[in-house]
């Protein structure tokens, strides 16, 4: 069975977008530049909308959405007042924001007090941090968050990226070595206060 092709002997734009849609499982946005737009100019977009409303005029959506390079749909959505105000594309993290506030504050404490976390121990820790608070996402099986969450973590807490990327393998290391193998021979003494 042959190609259909067109005159010029080559397929269609028609033809070369099913071909991607069916390479890329159906997916058409694959390869297109999603939520480029940026914040302040949605604002202003919808301050000039308003300002033509206060005046009596009548705005064109199109027309404001084209001059403030923002998405039409979004502009209208926006200007209507419904739907949410984030700026964001994709799924929402696991944790909620207080939860991933409290997790940032609770990592730059232990930097600060001296136990710098590694990248695994992050991961580790956020992960019981979400069982603690009965919030469930995170692999069951290795007992952590994943490498991607990390990634965006660290995108989302800018403060704590910064903290994280100065960290290298001499602050981990000691002065004394097999310190922490002494540390651990030393007997505890259980206080005569219980």
């Amino acid at each position: 069975m042959a190609k259909e092709k067109n005159k010029t002997g080559r397929e269609s734009q028609t033809q070369k977008k099913a071909k991607q849609a069916k390479n890329n499982g159906g997916k058409e946005s694959q390869g297109r530049k999603l939520n480029q737009w940026r914040q302040h100019r949605m604002r202003g977009a919808i301050e000039e909308y308003q300002q033509i409303i206060e005046d009596g005029g009548v705005p064109q959506l199109r027309l404001l959405a084209r001059a403030w390079s923002v998405p039409k749909s979004t502009l209208q959505r926006r200007v209507k007042g419904n739907g949410h105000f984030n700026h964001t594309i994709g799924r929402k993290p696991f944790l909620p924001e207080k939860d991933e506030a409290e997790l940032e504050e609770m990592i730059a404490t232990l930097g600060k007090r001296g136990f710098p976390l590694r990248l695994d121990d992050i991961r580790t820790l956020a992960f019981q941090f979400a069982e603690e608070k009965g919030i469930k996402g995170f692999s069951q099986i290795t007992k952590k968050a994943g490498y991607r969450w990390f990634q965006g973590f660290l995108r989302r807490n800018p403060k704590l990226s910064s903290v994280f990327k100065g960290l290298d393998e001499s602050c981990y290391t000691t002065e004394w070595p097999g310190w922490l193998s002494r540390v651990r021979d030393i007997p505890i003494q259980p206080s005569q206060d219980q």
